[in-house]
């Protein structure tokens, strides 16, 4: 998965492969979850998810050159996944915001001849879906940063701007905002944001990398 911004601020910084909490966060969550912003309890709740994720695609970030098949393979197989939170959210910028990522990994693949290994479609929220999906997709620009330093260059289309996915980010965020963390919608996101993350971890280990 790409590589994902904090999510303490609508304007997104690129730091890991997924929404992350520093541990700062982290504590302040744990103390008083009733008082802190739903997106702070969620990015706490979700460290452990986060950190075996990132484990899984670290030999990309090492090495991007070999891995870039095994990587596109895996973001768009994971993708597919989500086709349904797309579909439910299709008359909003979120789902228009999921559909160019889906797109740009689509055409990435066709052009390189690779076919993904599909995993199960994931059942959760399309919020929760749309947390993780384009969480992760924004952090694409360090990576671009990232593989240019190495002197890539030429990039596939998924690591460019995609329209829309900026300010799809800011309505996660807000909508997030709106929820109380002490709620049953709460818990539902939480549950289901885990269960976004273990598409990504399924479809990594469905097509193991070619060292």
């Amino acid at each position: 998965m790409a590589l994902a911004p904090r999510l303490d601020s609508a304007a997104p910084t690129h730091t890991h492969l997924f929404p992350a909490a520093n541990d700062a966060t982290v504590s302040q969550a744990i103390r008083t979850p009733a008082a802190e912003r739903f997106r702070h309890v969620l990015r706490a709740a979700m460290i452990p998810h986060h950190d075996a994720a990132e484990f899984l695609f670290d030999r990309f970030m090492h090495d991007p050159e070999t891995h870039m098949d095994w990587f596109l393979s895996t973001q768009l197989a994971a993708t597919w996944a989500f086709v349904e939170p797309m579909r439910a959210l299709a008359g909003d910028d979120l789902g228009q915001a999921m559909l160019a990522v889906l797109n740009a990994l689509e055409a990435d693949c066709a052009r390189r001849g690779l076919t993904p290994t599909p995993v199960a479609p994931y059942q959760g929220s399309a919020l929760a879906a749309a947390y993780v999906l384009l969480g992760a997709r924004l952090g694409a620009t360090m990576m671009q940063r990232h593989m240019e330093s190495l002197g890539m260059t030429a990039l596939p289309a998924f690591f460019t701007k995609l329209d829309g996915v900026g300010d799809a980010w800011k309505t996660v965020v807000e909508r997030l905002d709106a929820i109380d963390p002490t709620s049953a919608e709460a818990a539902t996101l939480t549950t289901d944001a885990t269960a976004a993350f273990k598409i990504f971890e399924l479809a990594a280990t469905a097509a193991p990398p070619q060292d």
